[in-house]
């Protein structure tokens, strides 16, 4: 237990100073102030790639990606119905996982469609400290997922939009 939560951290400890170095600004895209709307620039996972970013007020980094058993890039790229994403999340300040007490929720919708709502669901924390939240995709087009995390003092989102 003890050497996967190590090895968690050296490998974002790795991811992050590579972002860190590799660019500049919000490394999301997020607009922190002025003009704009969370909507202009968002990361896009859509292939389920996934890759590991700033939360919108940088207090977390954050890696969500699509579950998939297949090595097949296809079949780990949103699909109508359940998609299962991986979120592996670190503080930004010192790159520990988040506490045992932390809660993740998972806010998506289709921003086109504003008369469809909104979902939420809680993500579930798994054994290795990653959580998992499936989300239901019940149409094509463009959907908004925004990840909300809670730990201790800190609380921040990470946004991120997907098309299919």
């Amino acid at each position: 237990m003890r050497s996967n939560k190590a090895s968690f951290v050296r490998i974002l400890a790795i991811l992050g100073a590579a972002l860190l170095v590799s660019s500049c600004g919000p490394m999301n895209g997020q607009k922190k102030s002025g003009g704009g709307t969370a909507g202009d620039s968002v990361s896009n996972p859509a292939a389920g790639t996934g890759a590991t970013r700033l939360s919108t007020e940088s207090r977390f980094y954050v890696y969500a990606g699509l579950s998939s058993s297949s090595s097949d890039a296809a079949a780990a790229a949103p699909a109508l119905g359940d998609n299962t994403y991986v979120m592996r999340i670190a503080h930004s300040n010192d790159l520990h996982p988040p506490s045992n007490d932390a809660v993740v929720r998972v806010t998506y919708g289709m921003p086109d469609m504003p008369a469809m709502g909104t979902s939420e669901v809680a993500a579930a924390r798994q054994a290795d400290g990653s959580f998992s939240a499936t989300l239901f995709y019940s149409m094509a087009g463009r959907w908004r997922v925004t990840v909300s995390l809670r730990d201790a003092d800190s609380q921040d989102e990470y946004v991120f939009e997907t098309t299919l």
